[in-house]
């Protein structure tokens, strides 16, 4: 025990100063940071470093704002852009793991989630369908709730910082990504897109980012995604260490396995494994991912960090979700494998999650080394993704 204290205290913050050294360290910036704003802001001095960043998404915006001549005086200069095409060229898993990010902030159905049935009715706005009235009705009466109880916690004790504030910014997005798949809100999707490509920046080049934002959605959206992973994670480990060899030859032959989980159990590792990715404590060195997001009112920074160990970037890295690409390696640590499960049970007593395991139609053993031309004008999700059909991210069926 006094060793482990004395790790703590000693050793691990070593380690997480080395990392820093270590890992090089780069910056994202948003696109409200470039444009004229009634709002005072803060300045950045630019280094030769060149290690400011922005996605292509915020490209985008900025040039739709000011126009290219302007974006290429004021922006393009000290900015470098990143790409999915110059990640793909770099790593070819970019894309499962770009889409999987998207649909983690976009529509994802993480049992257990308060948000859980607010997200299911919104993948039939996705998937354009009518509402029931039973949804309808179901969906309006969450939301006054959610709104109305906002400031308080379970308790009924009025919520602290920063719960407060993390409550306000979910609220808000959750507007916005309404109005957002009716085609009211198309900047939002931008975010989703944008935040999205600097996590899988970070995965694949482990590096210390710090993504600059005066939007709270982008917090609120990557509290989305650290959820999300966290299910997928929690999934595997119910479901991969019972995978013997011969269930594993039966799903490669086509079978469909089915498995029943205590709801309980789900949970409590669920919430368990999100405290993990969240806690820096027991974590020894790594990369950092965070955010920092400008309050307009307090006109302060509020930070929003995660510490990647080199075991959690493996699994971020190799998390394909129930994606697949013709042209990426998938026949490892279970991204050849597809999970549906079954939530509410009809039966209100019943106390187990349903879930169906069968193999993926595409299982590469190898990647196939193609140009980003050629990915784009051959894959779904490119080709989906460049029409605005969103439909493939839901992660409800």
């Amino acid at each position: 025990m006094k060793l482990t204290r004395f790790k703590k205290l000693f050793f691990y913050p070593l380690g997480r100063i080395y990392s820093s050294i270590r890992y090089r360290s780069v910056y994202f910036f948003d696109t409200n940071f470039f444009l004229p704003s009634e709002h005072k802001l803060p300045k950045f001095i630019l280094t030769l470093n060149k290690n400011y960043l922005i996605t292509e998404s915020t490209e985008k915006e900025i040039i739709d704002k000011i126009g290219k001549e302007e974006f290429q005086k004021r922006v393009a200069s000290g900015y470098k852009t990143v790409c999915f095409d110059k990640l793909w060229e770099k790593n070819q898993t970019v894309c499962p793991i770009y889409y999987h990010y998207m649909s983690c902030t976009l529509n994802p159905a993480n049992i257990g989630s308060i948000d859980f049935f607010v997200e299911s009715i919104y993948s039939r706005i996705i998937k354009n369908k009518s509402l029931l009235l039973e949804e309808q009705k179901l969906y309006e009466k969450i939301r006054k709730e959610s709104t109305s109880g906002k400031f308080l916690d379970p308790e009924g004790k009025p919520k602290q910082e920063p719960l407060k504030t993390l409550d306000q910014l979910h609220s808000r997005m959750l507007t916005k990504k309404q109005a957002a798949f009716k085609d009211e809100h198309p900047s939002f999707l931008q975010d989703v897109r944008s935040l999205s490509l600097a996590l899988t920046y970070t995965a694949i080049n482990r590096q210390n980012v710090t993504f600059y934002t005066t939007d709270g959605d982008l917090v609120a959206l990557f509290l989305n995604w650290l959820d999300s992973m966290t299910m997928r994670l929690t999934l595997g480990m119910f479901i991969l260490p019972q995978l013997t060899p011969d269930k594993k030859h039966r799903l490669i032959r086509g079978e469909v396995l089915k498995y029943f989980i205590n709801y309980d159990d789900f949970v409590n590792k669920r919430i368990n494994v999100f405290k993990d990715l969240c806690s820096d404590w027991w974590k020894p060195a790594g990369f950092q991912f965070k955010i920092k997001y400008w309050s307009l009112n307090e006109k302060k920074f509020n930070l929003f960090p995660v510490l990647f160990t080199t075991e959690m970037a493996k699994n971020f890295l190799n998390n394909h979700g129930n994606l697949e690409c013709n042209f990426v390696k998938n026949d490892t640590l279970g991204n050849w494998l597809s999970y549906r499960y079954f939530w509410p049970p009809k039966d209100p007593k019943e106390k187990k999650i349903k879930v169906e395991v069968s193999r993926k139609n595409i299982i590469n053993h190898n990647f196939r080394i193609v140009s980003p031309k050629v990915h784009n004008k051959y894959c779904l999700y490119r080709k989906e993704d460049k029409n605005n059909n969103l439909q493939f991210l839901s992660q409800f069926t």
